[in-house]
C-alpha cells in the first residue's frame, strides 16, 4: 500500500473481520455515497441490513449461479437448488414473499443459462467464471479477496458471471439485478462498477482485449441490457471510481475524528432500516 495515503487506524472489526471500512466494495462505496450515517450503522457497528429486496436478490443470485455451474438447467433443478438454499433465507422471509417471487423467475433463469451456454459453445469459449471473488490493491494489482492484517486488499468484488474470448479478444461481464425497472444502455455503459470489473480481470489475468461487453441482467424484467466499452473508456471510468474512493476515504476520516456521521436526505430514506434512529429523517417527518 502506498505510504502517502491515509488509512483509519484501529483494531479489526470483530464482526466484519476487517479494519474499519477497508477493503472497499461496490456496496460499501454506494452506501457511503448515499448516507454516511447508514454506512456507520452497517459497516462500523456491524448491524446486518435486512430487507425483502436483499432477500430476493440473495436467493436469485444463489439459484442462477447453481444453474450456471450445473450446465444442464431446468425448472426442476431450480426448484431443487431453491430447496437447498432457502433455509438460509427463511428467517428473513417470514411471509414467503421472496420465495414465491423467485419461483416466477425460474423460466427466465433457465432460458438465460441455455442461451449463455450456447453462446459460449458457439464462440468456443471453454471456461466461464461464476460468482468469482477478486481483490485489488490500491496500486491496481491482484490481492486476496479476504484481507489480512497488513490490509493489502483495497477493493474487492464478486463478479456474477464473466468470460473471455481469446480469438476475438473480447470480454463479457454480466451482473444480475432484481430491480423493478431496467436501466438504460447509457447507464450500463457508464457503470463505474462494471468498468472497474473489466479493468480488474484484464489486469489480473493479463488479458489482451479490444472491447468488453458489459450487461445488467434484470431478472424481474426478463431481459439483459448490454453495452460495450473500449480499453480507453474503461481506464477513464476506473480512474473516476478510484477518485471517488479516495474522496470517500477523506470523508470517513473526517467523520471518524469528529464522531459526527451525517445522514443524507434522499428518496431512499423512507425504506431505510435505520430511519427510526436517524435524527435527519425524524426531523423531516
Amino acid at each position: 500500500m502506498a505510504t502517502n495515503t491515509h488509512v483509519i487506524s484501529g483494531d479489526f472489526d470483530m464482526l466484519l473481520g476487517e479494519a474499519k471500512y477497508l477493503p472497499w466494495s461496490s456496496s460499501r462505496a454506494d452506501t457511503a455515497n448515499a448516507c454516511l450515517y447508514k454506512f456507520k450503522k452497517v459497516y462500523l457497528e456491524g448491524i446486518k441490513e435486512s430487507s425483502p429486496a436483499l432477500t430476493l436478490g440473495g436467493l436469485a443470485h444463489e439459484i442462477i449461479a447453481e444453474l450456471l455451474k450445473d450446465k444442464n438447467p431446468s425448472v426442476s433443478k431450480a426448484e431443487l437448488f431453491l430447496g437447498n438454499v432457502y433455509p438460509l433465507y427463511k428467517v428473513a422471509d417470514p411471509q414467503g414473499a421472496a420465495l414465491a417471487e423467485v419461483k416466477t423467475m425460474f423460466p427466465y433463469m433457465v432460458s438465460f443459462v441455455d442461451k449463455w451456454l450456447t453462446f459460449c459453445s458457439n464462440r468456443n469459449i471453454k471456461k466461464f467464471r461464476v460468482e468469482h471473488p477478486y481483490g485489488w490493491t490500491r496500486e491496481l494489482t491482484r490481492a486476496s479477496y479476504n484481507p489480512s492484517p497488513i490490509r493489502e486488499t483495497y477493493f474487492r468484488g464478486i463478479i456474477d458471471l464473466w468470460a473471455y474470448d481469446p480469438v476475438a479478444k473480447e470480454i463479457f461481464i454480466i451482473d444480475h439485478k432484481t430491480n423493478k425497472s431496467a436501466a438504460s444502455k447509457n447507464k450500463v455503459k457508464e457503470s463505474k462498477q462494471l468498468n472497474l470489473y473489466v479493468s480488474m480481470i484484464s489486469k489480473i489475468y493479463n488479458l489482451e482485449w479490444t472491447r468488453a461487453y458489459i450487461g445488467l441482467n434484470f431478472l424481474r424484467k426478463n431481459r439483459i441490457v448490454w453495452n460495450s466499452v473500449t480499453p480507453v473508456e474503461t481506464a477513464y471510468f476506473t480512474q473516476i471510481y478510484m477518485n471517488t474512493l479516495a474522496y470517500l476515504e477523506t470523508r470517513l476520516y473526517e467523520c471518524d475524528n469528529s464522531t459526527i456521521w451525517p445522514a443524507n436526505k434522499s428518496f431512499q430514506c423512507s425504506w431505510c432500516p435505520f430511519k427510526d434512529t436517524c435524527k435527519t429523517y425524524l426531523n423531516e417527518v
